[in-house]
C-alpha cells in the first residue's frame, strides 16, 4: 500500500478530484463513468463497504458516458503524471480507429503502451 501514499500519487488524485469537481461529479462518480466510457473496459467491479459507498457507485453508473471535455480534462492529468517510462498512450481517436480495425480483423496501427 505504500505505493500509492507516495507524492506523485497523492498529486495524482488530487488533479483527478480537481477533475471531478470541476464537472459536478465525485472523484468516485468520475472514476467508473470514466471506465465504463473505455472501449476495453467490459465489467467494473466495485467494492462498496457501505450503503452510502454503494449509492454513490450506482449512481456512477446512471451518468451515461461522460462528455469529451471531461475526457479530454483526464487524459490532460493523465499526460501530467503518467508513469515518465512509458511511451505517451494513444489518444480517444487513436484508440477508437485501432479498435475498428481490429474488429475488422486489421493489425492496429500503434500499441496503447510501450516501455521501449
Amino acid at each position: 500500500m505504500e505505493r500509492y501514499r507516495t507524492s506523485p500519487t497523492k498529486r495524482a488524485v488530487g488533479k483527478y478530484l480537481g477533475v471531478a469537481e470541476k464537472h459536478g461529479l465525485t472523484l468516485t462518480e468520475l472514476a467508473l463513468a470514466w471506465c465504463r466510457t473505455q472501449w476495453f473496459v467490459t465489467s467494473s467491479i466495485i467494492g462498496a463497504t457501505s450503503m452510502e459507498q454503494l449509492r454513490e457507485d450506482i449512481a456512477a453508473f446512471a451518468l451515461g458516458d461522460l462528455p469529451d471535455e471531461v475526457l479530454d480534462d483526464v487524459d490532460e492529468v493523465y499526460r501530467e503524471v503518467r508513469e515518465p517510462t512509458l511511451k505517451p498512450p494513444q489518444t480517444r481517436v487513436e484508440a477508437r480507429r485501432a479498435a475498428e480495425e481490429a474488429a475488422a480483423g486489421k493489425e492496429p496501427r500503434a500499441k496503447a503502451y510501450s516501455r521501449n
